[in-house]
């Protein structure tokens, strides 16, 4: 599938959601017009929550996301250990 495939598919999550969604992604990144559709539907009372993990988010993004209500941002940091058996 391509991005536009897959930013179609997500799309599609995200108008279907009635009462939460949860996105698991490595980045906090999308285009804008999942940006709106995240906003119609916060406004209708839909929680959303983000959970990444990779890098950390653009002053661009944490702009846009403050502006939406019932949203949780979730930013994971995993450590790896070596262990040796």
């Amino acid at each position: 599938m391509r991005t536009t495939g897959i930013s179609h598919k997500i799309e599609e999550l995200i108008i279907n959601a009635k009462d939460k969604i949860t996105f698991v992604s490595p980045y906090l990144k999308f285009p804008k017009t999942l940006y709106q559709r995240q906003q119609e539907m916060a406004d209708v009372g839909v929680k959303i929550r983000f959970i990444y993990g990779k890098s950390e988010s653009s002053k661009e993004q944490d702009n846009l996301l403050t502006k939406l209500q019932n949203i949780s941002i979730y930013y994971l940091t995993i450590y790896m250990l070596n262990v040796i058996w």
